[in-house]
């Protein structure tokens, strides 16, 4: 149930309801999960269906679909030798794991949609990394992102204290230009994790790219 109710925290519509009740989490009705081997992926390649966020991961690191029967898409990469969903909206794990996501808007909060939200988006209580006002979240980098084309967001690396140890968590987030939608490469694990792949986190997100 817990990988369930993260996947419907990702995947659900930002209505203006939501905005009010971050925190709330719907039910999933329909759900796929399931592990894939890296040769489907392309040899370490993940692109969205309509191809507008793609990036690249260690071949070494293997695919978790977690896929919604919705319109909008979600899916994972673990780093461990026993990938499984499971590692979805855990933070201190001792692998990198990798979340991706296009969330399409809602005609309705085109315009209620902030870089704020973006960044509230990081953690599953809604906590903004960036505010400076709790002592368990220490901000490392935080980028603001803006092409020409008009994708605008951010990317941030940060540490958060959790009851199970210390994490590390950077995120790509940005808008599309007619902010109909939100693209998202998260990736997660422990303090001593994060340091050890370093390498290839950065490369990952080097090579994130949006829009066609």
């Amino acid at each position: 149930m817990e990988v369930k109710a993260e996947v419907e925290r990702l995947r659900r519509r930002w209505t203006s309801t939501s905005l009010l009740a971050l925190a709330a989490i719907g039910l999933v009705t329909l759900l796929t999960v399931s592990v894939t081997g890296r040769l489907e992926r392309q040899n370490g390649y993940v692109s969205s269906p309509n191809g507008e966020l793609t990036f690249r991961y260690p071949t070494s690191w293997s695919g978790v679909d977690l896929t919604p029967l919705t319109t909008e898409w979600v899916t994972g990469v673990d780093a461990s030798d026993s990938p499984t969903p499971d590692h979805l909206g855990t933070f201190v794990l001792d692998r990198p794991f990798v979340v991706a996501q296009v969330i399409d808007l809602a005609a309705d909060d085109h315009d209620q949609m902030t870089i704020s939200s973006l960044r509230s988006m990081a953690l599953n209580d809604r906590r903004d990394p960036t505010a400076g006002d709790d002592p368990t979240i220490r901000l490392i980098f935080h980028d603001p992102f803006l092409d020409d084309r008009g994708y605008e967001g951010h990317v941030l690396r940060f540490e958060v204290d959790m009851p199970e140890g210390t994490a590390v968590e950077q995120q790509f987030a940005a808008f599309d230009p007619e902010r109909q939608r939100i693209h998202r490469v998260r990736v997660a694990c422990s303090a001593s994790c994060f340091a050890a792949y370093n390498e290839d986190i950065e490369s990952l997100f080097d090579s994130v790219h949006v829009g066609s």
